[in-house]
């Protein structure tokens, strides 16, 4: 099994963490290795919780990792709808999350 990163993300994701994800961001690209994000504990979430979700992908697509949600909250799932960036992540199946570890969020 290939050992993958972890973000385990929970609690109210905002404003307020913005420095926090951004620092998570380069810590997990710079691991270079799969990605899974755990969003079951989030409650909350606002556009900068979708946009450290959409950076990652993009920029874990570019560099060549996987990056997958897993164990999505239904706040995550219904914000990432709304904004109608929930295609972004159409190949990641609501899975548990894998093992491995990384930044909490």
């Amino acid at each position: 099994m290939t050992e993958a990163t972890v973000v385990k993300m929970s609690g109210e994701i905002d404003i307020s963490v913005r420095s926090q994800a951004g620092a998570a961001l380069k810590q997990v690209l710079d691991r270079s290795c799969p990605v899974v994000v755990d969003t079951s504990a989030v409650t909350f979430m606002d556009s900068t919780g979708a946009l450290f979700l959409a950076q990652l992908r993009m920029l874990g697509s570019e560099d060549g990792i996987c990056v997958r949600l897993a164990e999505q909250s239904v706040v995550v799932s219904n914000l990432l709808e709304m904004l109608g960036v929930d295609a972004m992540f159409c190949d990641n199946p609501r899975q548990p999350a894998a093992a491995g570890t990384g930044p909490g969020i």
